[in-house]
């Protein structure tokens, strides 16, 4: 009749993964790109065992692990990422991988200028500049001009031509990049009163020097 002390054992089962998100500070534009510095932030939630860590790793490299439910990692080098990422709880379940992309371009695009005279008199009413602008990293979004300061033309796409009238002119131009960067302002300020009337072959006007 005699009775052992009783004993009690506890059992926890969790067969729940982890739940993952991620948030990148600050969000891409329009065209998926960045300008600027971007970070990284996981976490992850667990209503089982608790969440053990996070892993994550950025284009392929050594994976970083994270104890807890959270974790950060801040990407500042110009170019494309692919950061891939997955939790473990207190269980050993582990959530599935998920990636991420982020593409960084923090270089405004650059602007060049070259000068067609149709008539190869170097009267400027019959010549035309076409802007050129390159970017290698997000590409070129567009290039913007103005003329005496007036209404700015924006083209979309790496050139844009423009088309003087006759007499002095001020040109400004600038291009912008698909990450929303954008060049300098340039500005040229042609002097002299412009083209001369015929015979053109002996006008010497002072527009060709500036555009060439």
């Amino acid at each position: 009749g005699n009775l052992s002390d009783t004993k009690t054992v506890t059992v926890k089962i969790d067969k729940t993964p982890p739940a993952t998100t991620t948030t990148a500070t600050p969000g891409s534009n329009a065209n998926g790109w960045n300008n600027t510095d971007v970070t990284l932030s996981f976490a992850a939630t667990d209503t089982g065992s608790g969440v053990a860590s996070i892993r994550y790793s950025v284009n392929n490299g050594v994976p970083v692990v994270t104890p807890g439910a959270s974790a950060s990692t801040i990407l500042s080098a110009e170019g494309s990422y692919t950061v891939s990422y997955y939790a473990t709880d207190n269980a050993g379940n582990l959530s599935d991988t998920k990636t991420v992309t982020v593409k960084i371009d923090k270089t405004p695009p650059s602007v060049t200028k070259a000068v067609t005279d149709s008539d190869s008199d170097n009267a400027l009413e019959l010549a035309a500049i076409t802007l050129s602008a390159t970017d290698s990293t997000s590409g070129v979004a567009s290039v913007s001009f103005s003329i005496d300061v007036g209404a700015t033309t924006t083209v979309a796409g790496a050139s844009a031509p423009v088309t003087f009238p006759t007499g002095s002119h001020t040109l400004a131009f600038f291009a912008a990049d698909n990450a929303g960067n954008v060049s300098a302002t340039q500005t040229q300020t042609p002097s002299g009163r412009g083209a001369l009337p015929a015979p053109r072959r002996q006008c010497k006007s002072p527009w060709s020097a500036p555009f060439r």
